[in-house]
């Protein structure tokens, strides 16, 4: 399981959705109209970043990371 959060200045997270396996969570990010950049974590398998056009930051991360 993945879940995509959306991570405040402040570093508060907040689950936006869950899904079954990375790929499924990637290609949902990717598919946003409002992503502006995005990438996968090269120093952290199974994660990835992304900015969208309203400046909030979404991440996804496995659910059972730390």
């Amino acid at each position: 399981m993945h879940l995509m959060m959306e991570v405040s200045m402040t570093g508060r997270r907040t689950i936006v959705d869950r899904f079954d396996s990375f790929e499924l969570a990637y290609a949902a990010l990717t598919a946003r109209p409002d992503l502006v950049f995005g990438e996968r974590d090269a120093d952290n398998p199974g994660c990835a970043d992304a900015f969208l056009s309203d400046g909030r930051l979404l991440v996804i991360e496995p659910a059972d990371r730390p």
